[in-house]
Parts: C-alpha cells; sequence; structure tokens
C-alpha cells in the first residue's frame, strides 16, 4: 500500500499467490522434488534472464504448459520407468 497500490487489487493478489502455492504443492507432491519446484519458480519470477523475452502472457502460457505436462507426465513416466525396471530384472533372472 505504500508503494502505491490499490487496495481492490489485493484480493486478487492474494488468490493469485495462493494458487500458485497449491500449483507449487501439487508439483511436489506428484514429483517428490523440491528442485523441480524451485526450477518453476524462477522460471515464473524471472523468465527473462531464461528466455530473454520480456515477461508477458505468452510466458504465463508457456510456464502453465510446462507445469500441466509436468503434473500430466510424470505419474506416466514413472510407471514406465517401474515395468521398464521389471522387465529387465526377470531378462537377467531368465
Amino acid at each position: 500500500l505504500v508503494l502505491g497500490w490499490a487496495v481492490e487489487r489485493l484480493p486478487g493478489d492474494q488468490l493469485n499467490l495462493i494458487v500458485q502455492g497449491l500449483t507449487y504443492s501439487a508439483v511436489y507432491l506428484v514429483t517428490g522434488n523440491l528442485f523441480i519446484c524451485v526450477g518453476l519458480h524462477s522460471l515464473y519470477n524471472q523468465p527473462a534472464r531464461l528466455l530473454r523475452a520480456p515477461f508477458s502472457p505468452g510466458v504465463q502460457i508457456v510456464w502453465h504448459a510446462l507445469v500441466f505436462v509436468l503434473l500430466a507426465g510424470w505419474p506416466i513416466a514413472r510407471r514406465f520407468g517401474a515395468r521398464r525396471e521389471t522387465s529387465i530384472a526377470e531378462d537377467k533372472i531368465a
């Protein structure tokens, strides 16, 4: 408020922060890796340093797509890896 923030913007900003926190929590619960959450957080905070592009809605779309791919793809990759390890172990036994 001291820096000139409008009071009417605060509820929307707080909601945005809550949603981001829940998103990072979901990523951590799915992946079990805190470094992925840290990487996503840094990508969201300073994408211009990583992508050489100004922060724009397009970068937010890329960030949300990456989170979706992680949340959907990580369990699939984990199951695929477990199947592969099982088949390799069975081949060594036979």
